[in-house]
C-alpha cells in the first residue's frame, strides 16, 4: 500500500483479491473512526495503530442487490490466485 493512496483504492484492491472479493458490505475503520472513500492513507496515524479493519455493515436494498451481482460475477468470472 502506497502512502498516497486513497481508501477507495484499498477497497478496489480488496474487491479484486481472491481472499477478500466476496466481502461486499463493510466499512473500513482505523483507530475507531470510519474512513471515507476519499480519505488519504497518508493522513492516518499508522505508528499508533498499523491496522485498518473491515467492519461488517447491515444490508440495505441497494447493497443487497450489489452483493447478489457480485456473487453472480464471481460465479461467471472467478478470481484466480496468482501466488
Amino acid at each position: 500500500m502506497a502512502p498516497n493512496e486513497l481508501i477507495l483504492e484499498v477497497r478496489e484492491f480488496l474487491a479484486e483479491n481472491a481472499y477478500t472479493c466476496f466481502f461486499t458490505n463493510y466499512a473500513l475503520v482505523h483507530d475507531g473512526r470510519q474512513l471515507g472513500d476519499y480519505d488519504d492513507v497518508s493522513q492516518l496515524d499508522l505508528s499508533r495503530d498499523n491496522r485498518i479493519y473491515m467492519k461488517p455493515q447491515l444490508y440495505t436494498d441497494k447493497t443487497a442487490r450489489m452483493h447478489v451481482q457480485k456473487i453472480k460475477d464471481m460465479l461467471t468470472r472467478p478470481k484466480v490466485l496468482t501466488q
